[in-house]
């Protein structure tokens, strides 16, 4: 039998970890496990029900995953599906559930799963501080900052975080870009701080240093080299 809780709940948007302890799952459950998916927009509750209940015809023991429970596309299957996944903390379910969301849930969302195992990662606010200081000669700003990150986030979770952000202040000139006030005004801000011609750059930089790093071509740590770039903006 598996060691896992009825019901556990990972979210967060610190995403690599988050699927690495997601992965990390698998290993605690017994071998030849067979594994049920569901996507939340389109879970259906009697074929969930009857994937937690019903004897598995392929194995002795069963994982069902539901995947994006509370993103907004779900909003109509959210009431009755977490009213049954409550049921399932109380010990009903023959097998484990496990969902998962890779965004942070809200104190009222996981009040719809109240009594799960739950596992948060969350980005720490260093790195969300160190993505907002990059822009050219402000190396004196975001480089401490980058190395504070570096010391709680991955290099390879960093590297395309910034790529993120970069990309995002080279779309803001895209009508079609639809964002929260509040995110749009401090993107406008920094995107003061680049030319276009350094944003397209930067980001062709860091799409070259992506694909080296994957390829094993880089001499020196990924952090170093993506240190030396940062340093060259």
């Amino acid at each position: 039998m598996s060691s896992l809780p009825p019901v556990t709940v990972i979210h967060g948007d610190a995403l690599l970890q988050s699927r690495q302890f997601f992965h990390q799952l698998f290993t605690q459950t017994p071998a030849q496990t067979e594994t049920v998916r569901f996507e939340g927009k389109d879970l259906d509750l009697t074929a969930l029900v009857q994937a937690c209940q019903s004897t598995s015809l392929i194995a002795l023991n069963r994982l069902i995953i539901i995947e994006n429970l509370f993103h907004p596309s779900a909003k109509a299957k959210l009431a009755t599906t977490s009213a049954y996944c409550r049921e399932l903390i109380q010990g009903t379910t023959a097998y484990p559930l496990v969902i998962y969301e890779p965004r942070l849930l809200t104190p009222a969302q996981l009040k719809l799963v109240q009594g799960a195992s739950v596992k948060s990662f969350k980005t720490p606010p260093v790195v969300f501080q160190f993505l907002a200081n990059l822009a050219p000669q402000k190396q004196a700003q975001f480089i401490p900052l980058y190395q504070r990150s570096l010391k709680k986030q991955p290099a390879e979770l960093l590297l395309a975080m910034i790529a993120r952000q970069i990309r995002l202040l080279i779309q803001l000139a895209d009508p079609d870009l639809h964002l929260p006030p509040w995110q749009m005004a401090k993107l406008s801000a920094q995107r003061r701080r680049f030319t276009d011609e350094q944003l397209t750059a930067f980001h062709d930089q860091l799409v070259l240093l992506d694909r080296r790093a994957k390829q094993g071509q880089i001499t020196g740590s990924l952090g170093q080299e993506l240190a030396m770039l940062l340093l060259k903006l």
